[in-house]
């Protein structure tokens, strides 16, 4: 009975771990919910490597729903991901959209709000 307690608490554990395996972001530039100048970049730092094939920003201006495109690279030891809008953002909301997957295969998908003044 007690090895079958044992096996069964090693089991849950590593359940634990690996839900908590996801990249993580950890810092943005711009940060959700802030007011900036108009940003060159977009840096996006996570807790895990990335696999920059499945790397991506999407940013779109609230007030006119248009999409603005955004070139990604992957560097800093695969955790950041840095986007460069193909235009200078004017002023107003913006809504990003961030998807990434961990070179463990673990993929997120989240979004924020910021505002450019």
């Amino acid at each position: 009975m007690r090895k079958a307690y044992i096996a069964a608490m090693l089991v849950a554990s590593s359940a634990v771990t690996a839900a908590e395996a996801h990249p993580k972001l950890l810092s943005a530039s711009p940060a959700a919910n802030s007011a900036v100048a108009a940003p060159g970049k977009i840096e996006m730092h996570f807790s895990e490597g990335l696999i920059p094939a499945f790397a991506s920003i999407d940013l779109v201006e609230k007030k006119t729903s248009a999409k603005v495109a955004v070139k990604t690279n992957v560097s800093g030891g695969g955790k950041t991901l840095t986007g460069v809008p193909a235009r200078p953002l004017t002023p107003g909301a913006y809504h990003l959209t961030y998807r990434v997957t961990s070179v463990d295969t673990h993929r997120i998908q989240a979004s924020y709000d910021f505002t450019v003044r």
